[in-house]
């Protein structure tokens, strides 16, 4: 085996590693959203369909890193052009993903008035799930009713103890951020997140189709 072949199949090799701890990252944070999710208000099926959405491709990517793997030590020219061909169906894939989170909160007023309106609708909903799953939000994301603690009307005993820090005590110092604010926060961050990094690796996943295309071609031509 030359030295040119045995240089080639550990590169092949690094790059499908590299695209592994991609995959991993990417199912990551795909399930911290939708931990967040279920931890806030399950209306948000839209907003959250980006995190279904990164922990599949991400699965996919992690199996196909492993192809990749096997395809570079046997040094099969088959398995390194199947290998090939599907990464760069997925960096098709990817660079759509990444483009699509990334302007999804491009016009940030538009975003937050969508997310709004699921707050609020939540919120003027008044039977006993709706209640809880918007506690639950509130205590989630440190906030206090749509807008803000003014969202509620006062009592002698406080305002709801999910508003609070301390929900053992009565509530009088609420938090001061609304949850349509906080919740718009945290979904633009991990949007943000998601998007850069399907972009990120979608070259990385071009650049290891090159790699294989070009060790089967140098295999080729050694046999």
């Amino acid at each position: 085996m030359s030295c040119i072949s045995q240089f080639s199949k550990y590169i092949i090799f690094i790059f499908n590693f590299i695209i592994a701890i991609c995959a991993v990252v990417l199912i990551v944070f795909g399930i911290i959203y939708i931990i967040n999710e279920s931890d806030g208000v399950n209306v948000f099926g839209d907003v959250f369909s980006l995190g279904a959405l990164a922990i599949s491709v991400g699965v996919i990517i992690f199996f196909i890193a492993a192809l990749g793997c096997c395809g570079a030590l046997h040094e099969n020219s088959c398995l390194l052009t199947t290998y090939a061909i599907i990464l760069i169906v997925l960096f098709v894939i990817q660079l759509v993903l990444g483009i699509l989170a990334v302007v999804k909160i491009k016009d940030e007023d538009d975003f937050f008035n969508q997310v709004k309106d699921l707050v609020r609708d939540l919120f003027d909903n008044k039977d006993k799930a709706s209640i809880a799953a918007f506690y639950a939000l509130q205590s989630s994301f440190h906030c206090c009713g749509v807008n803000g603690p003014s969202d509620y009307s006062v009592t002698t005993e406080g305002y709801p103890k999910s508003c609070c820090e301390n929900e053992t005590t009565p509530c009088f110092h609420p938090y001061n951020a609304g949850c349509a604010a906080a919740f718009t926060d945290t979904i633009r961050d991990y949007i943000e997140i998601i998007g850069y990094v399907s972009i990120g690796f979608a070259v990385v996943e071009f650049a290891g189709a090159i790699f294989a295309f070009m060790v089967r071609k140098r295999r080729t031509e050694y046999v």
